[in-house]
């Protein structure tokens, strides 16, 4: 096989010219290999600095979710206890009779709650960071970070609407106490009904943004393969098994972070 040195033709041995330009052809020789062709393949991004710095606000908001989970599961525990005792129903179950003992209980389990619910709003903060950090790199996380404002605000509310129902509870409590009083006399119906619209708003705000950045916490899972922030973001929604959540996410943050730091790990969605 000859190759014209004009155009690269390949031609028979017995040629002597050319068939596509003409031109005398060299001498037989070994045919050269076809020309090659090099692809230049991108080589994948190292996370930046402000990638992991959302991770760490990830695990900020998990830790801070934990303690606040932890705290109201503990004080519901000691309630059930605690409560199991002051209330007493007749053997005849046509009367309950609450001990005003129990209205200490009232105000500490409030202003418990009342602390529980300022760490919750932390943790969303953090949250909130953690999504609009990451947003830029997806654009799932726009959305998260929305409905953590959302959760703040409902759980700004519920601390108030917490102390405000125990006032009414203990007044409850020691009105139907008092000899001759009976649970008409001691009902106020508009400060009843205002605090139920005020705890109920607050708790349908808190739970939907609540919601909303479990979603985030779950996309958080899928963009870096890891499922412990999958089983936290579900185990958060359920009470008494929440911190539990929390904590799934404070180990898969961990997880994320060092895997950043390592150079990336396998490849993110």
């Amino acid at each position: 096989m000859k190759v014209c040195l004009s155009c690269g033709q390949v031609a028979e041995t017995t040629d002597a010219f050319c068939p596509r330009c003409g031109k005398p052809l060299p001498a037989a020789g070994p045919v050269p290999p076809p020309p090659g062709y090099s692809y230049l393949v991108p080589a994948p991004s190292a996370p930046g600095p402000e990638e992991s710095a959302a991770i760490t606000h990830f695990g900020t908001a998990s830790l801070l979710g934990m303690i606040a989970f932890l705290i109201s599961t503990a004080s519901g525990v000691i309630g059930i206890v605690y409560l199991r005792d002051a209330i007493v129903i007749s053997s005849s179950g046509k009367t309950v009779t609450i001990s005003t003992n129990v209205v200490p209980y009232l105000w500490v389990a409030a202003g418990i709650d009342a602390v529980s619910f300022a760490i919750l709003i932390g943790s969303f903060l953090f949250y909130r960071k953690a999504f609009v950090g990451l947003a830029p790199h997806a654009s799932a996380f726009s959305t998260p970070a929305t409905f953590a404002i959302i959760a703040m605000v409902g759980a700004a509310i519920l601390i108030p609407g917490a102390l405000v129902e125990a006032g009414y509870s203990a007044n409850l409590i020691q009105c139907l106490n008092q000899t001759g009083s009976t649970g008409s006399s001691c009902l106020a119906a508009h400060p009843l009904l205002g605090s139920l619209a005020l705890i109920g708003v607050a708790g349908l705000l808190f739970f939907i943004g609540l919601i909303g950045v479990l979603v985030g916490v779950w996309r958080v899972g899928v963009r870096y393969q890891r499922d412990l922030p999958k089983a936290g973001a579900v185990l958060s929604i359920f009470p008494y098994v929440n911190w539990i959540g929390m904590l799934l996410n404070y180990v898969g943050a961990s997880e994320i972070l060092a895997r950043l730091r390592g150079g990336g790990g396998p490849g993110l969605r």
